[in-house]
């Protein structure tokens, strides 16, 4: 019977593809049946480099040998392997559900068919995602409470760069809103200079230099999803600050409670539980 099939070699530039794969005889371009009595589709779905089953599909066992390889075994196999002449692999961009671990490490919040334009990131203009990062991002084993400006700008509004100022509320403003931020307040440093948008920034999680203070609408986002987010440890029931500006000493603030996002403002000298996480798009 065959049983399985190993794939190795994959190329980095495949990752963040799905793999679909078929297998033929000799005489026809059937595709064979090869578990679950009928089934001939065998979806891999590869999130950069890890690798599992399609959604929903069951009969197939995935094991990961490495970042470029895996095996595929069927639990109830079909097909005769003296039956099988061809084997074909397709690829296509691997789409990400809500709640599903992101190329980031961090969890898929917020989907976009049409896409969006997060002004000034890789993926601009034609986003389709945000994720957030792990609840231990810090590496503390918390988020972050920090100001939202270091003390020497915290009555000040911040100035314009790369065209863009901080009080930017849609989704896709985010990364503006931050780099502008960081451009005011300075190379972030835990001890000397510690602030919101300079530790996300400085957070490289999964190997990605993008990670940003999300927008009002963004954290809006993020909050709707605050039920699958505080299961799985990312976020808390507290307040986090968002990169949004609204006036020289205060910014927008939300609970992960159940209050919705932009619901009121906050001194940019943080305290209480003024918690700051990164986000990404891509």
């Amino acid at each position: 019977m065959f049983k399985g099939l190993t794939v190795s070699n994959i190329p980095v530039g495949c990752y963040g593809n799905d793999f679909q794969i078929n297998a033929f005889d000799s005489t026809t371009s059937t595709a064979l049946a090869l578990f679950n009595t009928s089934s001939a589709n065998v979806t891999i779905l590869n999130n950069f480099g890890n690798f599992s089953a399609g959604s929903g599909l069951s009969g197939i066992t995935v094991t990961k040998n490495s970042g470029t390889s895996f095996t595929v075994s069927f639990d109830t196999p079909v097909a005769m392997t003296s039956s099988v002449a061809k084997i074909t692999i397709q690829s296509a961009i691997h789409t990400y559900a809500i709640g599903e671990i992101g190329p980031g490490g961090g969890m898929v919040f917020y989907y976009s068919a049409a896409g969006f334009d997060e002004i000034g990131t890789s993926c601009s203009p034609n986003c389709h995602y945000l994720e957030v990062a792990p609840f231990n991002w810090s590496g503390i084993g918390n988020h972050l409470v920090l100001p939202w400006a270091v003390s020497a700008y915290r009555t000040t509004s911040v100035p314009t760069f790369n065209g863009y100022n901080a009080t930017g509320t849609a989704i896709g403003r985010g990364y503006t809103n931050t780099l502008a931020i960081v451009n005011q307040n300075g190379v972030y440093n835990a001890s000397t200079n510690p602030y919101a948008a300079g530790a996300v920034r400085a957070y490289a999680g999964g190997g990605k230099n993008d990670w940003f203070l999300a927008s009002k609408d963004e954290l809006t986002a993020m909050n709707a999803e605050r039920g699958r987010l505080i299961s799985g440890n990312y976020v808390t029931g507290d307040y986090y600050y968002a990169s949004t500006e609204i006036d020289a000493s205060n910014s927008m603030l939300t609970t992960m409670a159940g209050a919705s996002s932009g619901n009121g403002s906050f001194t940019k000298a943080g305290g209480g539980t003024s918690y700051s996480v990164p986000i990404r798009a891509f």
